[in-house]
């Protein structure tokens, strides 16, 4: 599990780092600069999108390729005799299904989390404080998140469906004693 956590840890706190330092001197009562609140409000804003690209290119290729070491771990040790299209179907599920459904629940759920973060720290700027730090910010279309969501929408069921029916054929084989090979 530190395979795929650790990084995520890392790069959580290097996304979260200006909104931390800004809290931590809101906390204390002092005046904030408006550097340290345009730093925050920015990195704020880009969090969702951040953590989206960190579970679909940092998580969901490192949980895979735990899975992948786990699974050949138990082949090694203990013998258990997972073929190699066993180990890989699992390893694409997690790719493929876990990391995206994963990335865009936590996208929406962040979007949802930092807006009363965002109310609290405006409470301390000038409407136009923001204008200088429009260019840290990363835009991200509507209709992008849209395409995403519902490419996975619809793709997950039918890929999940085919996967299901090439392992109950390969049951349906191995019941009937037909011997598959891959040649």
């Amino acid at each position: 599990m530190a395979v795929f956590v650790g990084p995520d840890i890392v790069l959580i706190r290097r996304d979260a780092r200006p909104v931390m330092k800004a809290l931590r001197i809101l906390d204390t009562g002092q005046h904030i600069a408006t550097r340290f609140l345009d730093d925050a409000t920015a990195a704020l804003l880009n969090l969702p999108f951040r953590s989206f690209l960190r579970v679909t290119f940092v998580h969901g290729p490192l949980a895979a390729l735990a899975m992948v070491l786990v699974l050949e771990g138990f082949n090694y040790t203990l013998d258990v005799g997972f073929v190699d299209w066993q180990v890989w179907t699992m390893a694409a599920c997690i790719l493929f299904f876990a990391a995206p459904v994963h990335a865009i629940i936590e996208y929406f759920s962040l979007n949802r989390m930092i807006e009363p973060i965002l109310v609290g720290l405006n409470q301390f700027r000038n409407e136009d404080d923001l204008a200088d730090q429009l260019p840290k910010l990363i835009a991200v279309r509507l209709r992008d998140k849209l395409l995403y969501l519902s490419l996975f929408v619809a793709a997950i069921p039918l890929v999940f469906f085919a996967g299901s029916t090439m392992v109950k054929v390969n049951i349906l084989f191995d019941d009937l004693g037909v011997k598959v090979t891959s040649a």
